[in-house]
């Protein structure tokens, strides 16, 4: 299983499931990773935890998924903050914020944030 989500709860049993189910799932999954790595991405985490189910019958079709992302109604002004890595301290990313992203060079940051770029 080369480039597959191994947490996939039909993965574990012997049977025919429903492909559409397992890509919810596995596009579930991604969210919470981003989740998880990026400060502003909280109000997403209902829809992920939805696409999550253990029971392929609870969760969304990507169709409701679509929807639920759709219908949530998120402040433009919260939509007009900058995402940042949780591993990017504070310090830095005022001083990105200060400099412009496009003149702040990837040397400029600590250790723990260029680990966290190549990690992702």
């Amino acid at each position: 299983m080369i480039g597959q989500d191994e947490t996939v709860p039909e993965f574990t049993a012997n049977k025919p499931y429903n492909p559409f189910k397992l890509d919810v799932y596995q596009l579930g999954n991604v969210f919470l990773g981003i989740i998880k790595k990026f400060d502003g991405l909280e109000v997403l985490l209902p829809i992920a935890e939805a696409m999550t189910r253990v029971n392929p019958d609870d969760r969304p079709t990507a169709s409701e998924a679509f929807r639920m992302l759709h219908d949530l109604q998120i402040d433009p002004d919260v939509m007009a903050q900058s995402i940042w890595p949780k591993a990017l301290p504070l310090d830095e990313r005022q001083a990105i914020e200060l400099s412009g992203s496009s003149s702040y060079s990837s040397r400029n940051l600590s250790h723990s944030a260029r680990a966290f770029y190549l990690d992702f």
